[in-house]
């Protein structure tokens, strides 16, 4: 019969029950669902202050003992940069003078070759049509995204509407600049890259967005080369309508576009420009992250903008207080909702407080906050010193006004955290493109 007595093992047979180190333990069983960023080149931020050395790592900066509920204020520093337009333009510039500042000549040229290249590739065998092919050019090729403009400023059922006899329908601007068949063979020959010389799955420079590649990186680098971003900055993901099939394709329900390519993003929450972006390509084997996907994320976005005293906002999704920590190390300032259970949390995150409490911790220049408006609320902010004024506002609690305290950090973070949605909410006011099978022309009107 079994007794309660603990049978004792050399350290020989430890070890080889055990192993020697955590390094033999499968890392697909890990929890961390880290993502696999679209450039890896792009991905290599300074992570030297996130390398933490094994001391560390045993102690896993143990947040508890450094929160305390003793708050002290803080000074943050004034913005550095000098926000606005870095491109020459004319007094009377218009807005097609900026346009051609992001789309230059270089990239119209690029997109006119392989145009012209794919149109010749897949009419080879089609004799008839290859001798009937007309070459794009750059003039053409600029018409044809006015065109394309316009559309999504005058939306009619079909695309051949537009040059339609109906004065009701057709469009006499349209029809003057580009012929009906013309516009059709440039929309079923558009390309960016020249698909034949893309390495396949397995070869070294396999790109799942190599189809849209010199177009990414391009309208990418003008856009930052060509405006400087105020103060405020808010990261979050958008999303590009498709649903069609795609290995990194997602489903977000919660969403008003609930099926196509997530794109991660940075704007200006002043006015919506688009700072930096990056599609979401799924899980990538043989990549690992060492603080979890929605740190990457941020210091991905914000990277270009780091140690200029800008103000970053961001969700529970992202918000981690490592991540706060190392972007103030930086001189950037974050303010951003928080789940209670992410680990470095102070204790009073899981405090029960009712209509109008507002609990309070700080760890450095992180303050935490907790507060109950309908439910509870909490917020992670570098950007916010405890002696900043809150405001009073009414609530209606069992049938009676009542007044509570609203805290600061909540109108600041409800301020500025829309720059990504009001990115989103103009380009899909007017958009730009028809339904199609081919993702990459998403992408591309999503860029345009």
């Amino acid at each position: 019969m079994a007794t309660g007595t603990r049978m004792a093992i050399s350290e020989e047979e430890f070890r080889e029950i055990f192993g020697d180190s955590d390094e033999e333990l499968d890392e697909n069983n890990s929890d961390i669902d880290f993502q696999g960023f679209s450039d890896p080149e792009d991905s290599d931020f300074d992570l030297r202050e996130a390398e933490i050395d094994d001391q560390e790592n045993n102690a896993l900066y143990d947040y508890e003992i450094q929160w305390s509920d003793e708050l002290s204020n803080f000074e943050i520093p004034e913005f550095s940069g000098q926000p606005g337009i870095k491109v020459d333009l004319a007094d009377d510039a218009e807005a097609k003078h900026y346009f051609f500042k992001l789309f230059g000549d270089d990239l119209f040229d690029l997109i006119v070759v392989e145009t012209n290249r794919y149109a010749r590739q897949t009419l080879a065998n089609k004799p008839n049509q290859l001798a009937k092919w007309v070459d794009v050019t750059r003039a053409e090729m600029k018409a044809y995204f006015g065109l394309c403009v316009i559309m999504g400023l005058n939306v009619v059922p079909k695309i051949s509407d537009y040059w339609s006899t109906d004065p009701f329908l057709g469009n006499e601007a349209i029809k003057q600049t580009m012929a009906r068949n013309r516009f059709q063979e440039i929309s079923r020959f558009l390309h960016f890259a020249d698909s034949c010389v893309a390495p396949k799955k397995g070869q070294d420079g396999f790109d799942r967005l190599y189809k849209v590649r010199p177009v990414l990186s391009t309208v990418l680098k003008n856009c930052q080369n060509c405006y400087s971003p105020r103060k405020n900055i808010a990261v979050d993901e958008g999303m590009i309508a498709f649903k069609g099939r795609l290995s990194f394709r997602q489903y977000l329900p919660a969403k008003p576009t609930k099926y196509g390519i997530k794109v991660w993003m940075a704007a200006d929450s002043s006015n919506g420009y688009v700072l930096n972006f990056d599609i979401y390509l799924g899980s990538e084997e043989g990549r690992r992250r060492i603080h979890g996907l929605g740190y990457d994320v941020v210091m991905n976005m914000i990277k270009p903008y780091l140690n200029k005293q800008h103000h970053v906002f961001f969700d529970n999704f992202f918000s981690s207080p490592r991540l706060l920590e190392h972007l103030e190390m930086q001189n950037t300032y974050a303010c951003s909702t928080v789940r209670c259970n992410r680990k470095g949390m102070p204790p009073c995150a899981s405090a029960k407080i009712t209509v109008g409490e507002l609990v309070q911790a700080q760890k450095g220049k992180i303050l935490f906050t907790k507060w109950h408006d309908k439910r509870d609320v909490t917020f992670l902010s570098t950007n916010i010193s405890p002696d900043q004024p809150s405001r009073t506002v009414e609530r209606t609690i069992r049938g009676k006004a009542v007044q509570i305290v609203k805290p600061l950090v909540s109108d600041i973070y409800t301020k500025y955290m829309g720059g990504v949605d009001l990115a989103e909410h103009r380009i899909n006011k007017y958009k730009i493109g028809r339904q199609s099978r081919k993702w990459c022309k998403y992408f591309f009107w999503f860029n345009l």
